[in-house]
């Protein structure tokens, strides 16, 4: 009697199956970690572009809009709008107080 070793056709069909269907399943996460972490990034940059343009109190930084409302007393509101590649809005204000 003559026993076969390895596996049949069907079989190694069955394993390709299940590899190929494993491979798109990790390529789809792959995609969906690297989108969300260019997102993170452009969110990132906005807030900087945000927080700086506070820092130069009025000059135009980016694609950020830019401007000054009163406040209580003698103050003033800084306000710098960002709105990054992704279309997240980014927004600081800062009070600024003068005697």
């Amino acid at each position: 009697m003559n026993s076969q070793r390895g596996s049949s056709l069907p079989e190694a069909l069955i394993a390709l199956l299940l590899f190929a269907i494993s491979m798109c399943g990790l390529m789809e996460y792959h995609q969906s970690v690297v989108q969300g972490g260019r997102q993170l990034y452009a969110q990132r940059e906005a807030w900087r572009q945000a927080y700086q343009s506070l820092q130069i109190a009025g000059q135009k930084v980016g694609s950020e809009s830019y401007r000054l409302t009163s406040g209580p007393g003698h103050c003033q509101w800084y306000h710098s709008l960002v709105i990054s590649s992704y279309g997240n809005q980014t927004e600081f204000k800062k009070l600024v107080c003068l005697d």
